[in-house]
């Protein structure tokens, strides 16, 4: 009989969730009592219920400061909804209850027995899956062939992958399997970003790579940075046309502009926010338009135009919960900064795949949207902050 430890059960059903998320239909929704939901979304309610059943329940009870903050936040979004009036409240609800849900999801399994382990294979998987991608999702907004998939699309799948990075470079540097193995998931993962096709990704990737070399530097590290970097960046002059390097954006400048005109529009709102949902009512969007359908689709208002949604985790936090709202938001990104010289070996370098990602905050929307991008992301958050991982 083969005898499974619950720690090790619940890492392995954990990873079969991810696989199912990976791999469930693009944008298949259902209908219940007449609200329009995402599979993938419904299942991720199941799954929250079915985990607080039969692991950790009390473990939502022993909050640390972060998941705190985390809660704070959603509950003052859910608070600032009432500054606003909707014609279709439950479309601004239902997606800030699914966030909490994410949030409660990656706590409950950031506690990791064999993490080293459970990594390894979760990369091996995300790997296989985001192959799975490049060959049967070459669907590019504007014509071009970038990476996407239901488990994030061209602009934001670059974070999970970063991630995977981070485990596999650990792996070379500090593991004990087979480092060619991990050399060629490393490999695999860096052509995937390309294939993304997304300025931000670069740009992180880079970031990971000057961590990795800043804390013991030397002449060496810095020049296969800059070679990589290089390499990275011809790599994607080739594959992609040149106005996706261009850094101008029409539709992304007037997004800014009309929030931040709507924000300082009151003096209450610079403090306060205009109220969740009330700039970017983004899932009445999303449940309404086809993927295809979304690219080019514009908010009017008084102000001016915006996007659907905010494509800024930063913007979204000042403009609709205030100062109050994104000074939460920057304790939480900034606090893992703190963490750089405490932490050593495996846990230090997949500290530094966790902080490549936080400029993606800025360039597009996780936490509150993307969220099958953001459990993954919010399950090394959690485990890198918790104090029972923060020893060498």
């Amino acid at each position: 009989m083969i005898l499974i430890k619950k720690n090790d059960l619940k890492n392995y059903i954990f990873i079969l969730f991810i696989i199912f998320l990976g791999l469930n239909p693009y944008n298949s929704e259902i209908i219940l009592f007449g609200f329009p939901v995402y599979i993938k979304e419904f299942s991720l309610i199941l799954f929250f219920i079915f985990s607080i059943v039969f692991f950790n329940f009390n473990k939502i009870f022993l909050v640390n400061k972060y998941l705190f903050l985390f809660i704070l936040l959603y509950f003052y979004a859910f608070f600032t909804i009432f500054f606003h009036d909707y014609n279709n409240i439950i479309f601004v609800i239902y997606p800030l209850l699914v966030s909490v849900v994410i949030i409660l999801i990656a706590y409950i399994y950031s506690d990791i027995a064999d993490y080293e382990k459970f990594f390894y294979y979760l990369s091996w998987f995300l790997t296989f899956i985001f192959l799975l991608y490049a060959i049967y999702f070459p669907f590019g907004d504007s014509g071009y062939n970038r990476l996407k998939g239901p488990l994030g699309n061209a602009a934001t799948i670059h974070v999970s992958i970063l991630l995977v990075i981070s485990v596999f470079v650990s792996e070379i540097m500090y593991g004990n399997r087979v480092k060619v193995l991990s050399g060629i998931g490393l490999f695999i993962n860096i052509f995937l970003i390309i294939l993304t096709g997304s300025k931000a990704a670069l740009l992180c990737l880079v970031l990971f790579l000057m961590l990795l070399m800043m804390r013991n530097f030397s002449f060496k590290k810095m020049i296969v940075t800059v070679f990589l970097g290089f390499l990275g960046f011809v790599a994607y002059s080739l594959f992609f046309l040149k106005d996706r390097i261009v850094l101008e954006d029409f539709a992304r400048t007037s997004n800014l502009e009309t929030s931040l005109a709507i924000l300082f529009s009151k003096t209450s709102n610079i403090i306060f926010g205009t109220g969740y949902g009330s700039v970017w009512p983004w899932y009445i969007y999303e449940t309404s338009f086809s993927p295809n359908d979304l690219y080019g689709v514009y908010l009017v208002h008084s102000e001016g135009i915006t996007l659907f949604h905010p494509h800024s985790v930063l913007l979204w936090s000042f403009v609709e919960l205030g100062a109050i709202g994104l000074l939460i938001v920057l304790y939480l990104l900034i606090s893992p900064f703190f963490k750089y010289f405490k932490f050593e070996g495996y846990k230090w370098v997949l500290l530094c795949g966790l902080l490549s990602t936080i400029p993606s905050f800025l360039f597009d929307s996780f936490l509150m949207k993307n969220w099958t991008i953001s459990i993954f992301w919010m399950l090394f958050y959690f485990f890198l902050m918790s104090k029972k991982y923060q020893t060498k």
